[in-house]
């Protein structure tokens, strides 16, 4: 989508750095990284108070109203998967128990 906006509008701002945080937050994702998990759950609830506020917006009405709506609907999904699948959290705990073992080992 950013590349539909127009550069230096509000969106296109707003977008830049979510595409930027969206970055770390796959990055630290794939290498389950310990600070991933909080990281994912703060970016996707600053993406559902975005979204949030998007739906105040009169530009938003009728058909672009389902943008945000998606936007939300995908982020609460992700929340739901991190902290409802019980095998979500351990993962990244037990990842940054084993990189300090590992690192005092050598």
């Amino acid at each position: 989508m950013l590349f539909f906006t127009q550069p230096g509008s509000r969106d296109f701002i707003a977008l830049s750095i979510g595409a930027a945080l969206g970055f770390v937050v796959v990055y630290g994702l794939l290498t389950l990284q310990f600070w991933a998990f909080w990281f994912t759950a703060v970016y996707e609830l600053m993406a559902i108070a975005y979204e949030l506020y998007l739906l105040t917006q009169p530009e938003y009405r009728n058909l672009h109203l389902f943008g945000p709506l998606f936007g939300i609907l995908l982020s609460a999904v992700t929340l739901g998967y991190i902290f409802l699948d019980r095998s979500v959290k351990p993962v990244f705990r037990r990842s940054a128990s084993f990189r300090v073992k590992n690192e005092g080992e050598v």
